[in-house]
């Protein structure tokens, strides 16, 4: 065999090698790092429907699952790095997270891979914020696109205990409207 037939043969059997792998995967929407999974959406989850069940890799690399929510009301917090709104309110949203003791589920969920979110890039801001509530990397916005059809962020999303979304806030939050949100939609008084 000649030469340059050799590397045409060899490259093209890498190549097949790269695109079988590629299609391999079992479950489409199991990532990589193998902790999270959350169904593609169909459609947006409307208030009144459940939550879909996934499970994310946090910050601190351990398995954080939305069904191990369920019994508590929750707030589910999209953001990014690069949203300036999103930065402006995450101390708002700390602020309240430290005034409820544990009676809300608090949950931020970094965009990472949305308009070139890294997760260095998170993990460096949420240190400079000193969020204390848990955060988690929504890979690609899987979980993002069963509330909202475009990054636009903020977005917030209010559960009820049972798993039912209850409201969805569009656009950034103070002390004050996140404490009139959880009272009005969630029962819980700040």
């Amino acid at each position: 065999m000649k030469p340059a037939l050799r590397v045409t043969a060899l490259a093209a059997s890498v190549i097949l090698s790269i695109v079988a792998a590629c299609g391999s995967h079992d479950h489409p929407d199991i990532k990589p790092n193998g902790l999270t999974h959350c169904p593609k959406p169909t459609g947006i989850t409307s208030v009144g429907e459940e939550i879909p069940s996934c499970s994310f890799e946090g910050f601190d690399g351990q398995e954080l699952k939305l069904d191990d929510l369920l019994g508590k009301p929750t707030v589910i917090n999209f953001w990014a790095t690069w949203c300036t709104f999103c930065v402006e309110e995450m101390p708002a949203l700390q602020t309240v997270y430290s005034l409820l003791n544990g009676r809300v589920w608090f949950l931020g969920a970094d965009l990472v891979n949305v308009q070139g979110e890294t997760r260095g890039a998170a993990q460096s801001f949420a240190g400079r914020t000193g969020v204390k509530y848990p955060l988690v990397y929504d890979t690609d916005g899987v979980l993002f696109g069963h509330f909202a059809a475009r990054p636009i962020l903020p977005v917030t999303i209010f559960v009820r205990a049972d798993g039912k979304v209850a409201f969805r806030q569009f656009g950034p939050m103070t002390v004050d409207k996140l404490r009139g949100l959880l009272q009005h939609y969630l029962k819980v008084t700040v």
